[in-house]
C-alpha cells in the first residue's frame, strides 16, 4: 500500500510538471503571437478604425485560443482533434456573430432586394434616408428627417449593419408604387362658406399636383401589369375630405407627389391656399375659441386664442 501512495504521489508530481511547463509554453507563444500581431497590423494597416477593429477581433480569437488550449491542459488531455475544431468553430461562431449576420444581410439584400442603391428607405423607426451604398457590413444612407421637417436631408451619413434586415422592417419609397400619398388639413371657422373651401382647394390640388395626367395613366397601367405586389389603386387625382374639427370644419387635401418633392409640393399648395383664400371674404381660417353667453343675452360673443 505504501509504495502505491509513493507511485501515485511520483505520478501525480510528474503530471503536475509537464502540465505546469506546458502551460507556460503556451503562455510565452500566446505572448509573442500577441506582440507580433501588434506590431505588424500597425506598421501594416494606416487607417486608425480599421487597425483598431483588426486588433480587436486578432484578441479576441487569440484570447479564445488561450483559453482552449489551457483547457486541454489542465482539464481534458483526451480532446480529439475533431472536438477541438468543433470547440474552436462555435466559439469564433460567436465571437462574429454580427460580422456574419451581417454578411447574411447582405446576400439577402442582392438576393431578395428589398432595396437599391438610389431609393429612399427608412429602417424600423429610427433611420431614413437615400441608399447610397450597399457593402459587406453595412449599407450606407444619406439620412432625411430627424430635427429636419418633411424628409429633407440632414446632411449626416449613416452607416446600417446589414443585419438589421432581420430584426427590422424595411419601408421602401421608390419600390412598387412611385409616389407618396400625402395630406393637407385645412381648418376654417364653422360660419365659412366649406363649400367654397372644398372648391378652392380641389382645384388647387389639381392645378399644383406634380403628377399630371399622363404619368398617373401611365402609373395605373404598371400596377395592373406588375407581378410582385397586389396593389389595388383605381384614381391617383387629388381629392377632398371633409370632417368636423373641435375648432371648426376640417379640409383635407389628398394627393400624390414624388417622394423627394413633399415639402416642395406642400410649400406651393399652401402658396395657392392662402391667395385663393385672401380672395374669398366668407372663408376664414379657424383657430381655438372660447365662447361667452351672458345671462338673458340672446347674441354670444366669441373670443378667439391660439393659432390655426
Amino acid at each position: 500500500m505504501y509504495e502505491y501512495w509513493l507511485q501515485l504521489e511520483s505520478w501525480i508530481g510528474y503530471e503536475l510538471l509537464t502540465q505546469s511547463g506546458e502551460t507556460v509554453a503556451i503562455l510565452l507563444i500566446y505572448l509573442l503571437l500577441r506582440l507580433s500581431i501588434s506590431r505588424s497590423v500597425q506598421s501594416l494597416v494606416k487607417q486608425v478604425d480599421r487597425r483598431f477593429h483588426l486588433l480587436k477581433y486578432s484578441f479576441i480569437i487569440l484570447n479564445a485560443l488561450l483559453v482552449l488550449g489551457l483547457i486541454q491542459v489542465w482539464f481534458d488531455r483526451s480532446w480529439s482533434v475533431a472536438s477541438f475544431v468543433g470547440l474552436l468553430s462555435a466559439g469564433l461562431s460567436i465571437v462574429f456573430r454580427e460580422p456574419l449576420l451581417n454578411l447574411a444581410g447582405w446576400v439577402f439584400i442582392l438576393t431578395r432586394r428589398p432595396f437599391s442603391v438610389g431609393e429612399r428607405i427608412q429602417v424600423g423607426d429610427s433611420h431614413a434616408g437615400d441608399v447610397v451604398d450597399i457593402g459587406l457590413n453595412d449599407f450606407t444612407i444619406m439620412e432625411i428627417g430627424n430635427w429636419i421637417d418633411s424628409d429633407q436631408s440632414t446632411g449626416r451619413i449613416l452607416h446600417v449593419p446589414n443585419g438589421l434586415v432581420f430584426t427590422h422592417s424595411i419601408a421602401n419609397y421608390n419600390q412598387g408604387f412611385p409616389f407618396l400619398w400625402n395630406e393637407l388639413q385645412v381648418l376654417v371657422t364653422f360660419e365659412s362658406d366649406w363649400q367654397r373651401g372644398i372648391d378652392i382647394l380641389q382645384s388647387v390640388g389639381d392645378r399644383c399636383c406634380n403628377v399630371d395626367a399622363e404619368m398617373q395613366r401611365k402609373t395605373l397601367e404598371d400596377l395592373q401589369r406588375v407581378d410582385s405586389y397586389f396593389i389595388a389603386f383605381k384614381h391617383l387625382t387629388p381629392i377632398v375630405y371633409l370632417a368636423k374639427g373641435d375648432s371648426g370644419i376640417i379640409l383635407t387635401l389628398r394627393y400624390l407627389c414624388e417622394p423627394r418633392r413633399r415639402r416642395s409640393t406642400e410649400n406651393e399648395i399652401w402658396k395657392a391656399i392662402f391667395t385663393e383664400f385672401a380672395k374669398s371674404p366668407n372663408l376664414e381660417f379657424a383657430y381655438a375659441t372660447q365662447r361667452f353667453v351672458k345671462d338673458g343675452d340672446p347674441t354670444s360673443r366669441t373670443n378667439r386664442t391660439g393659432s390655426s
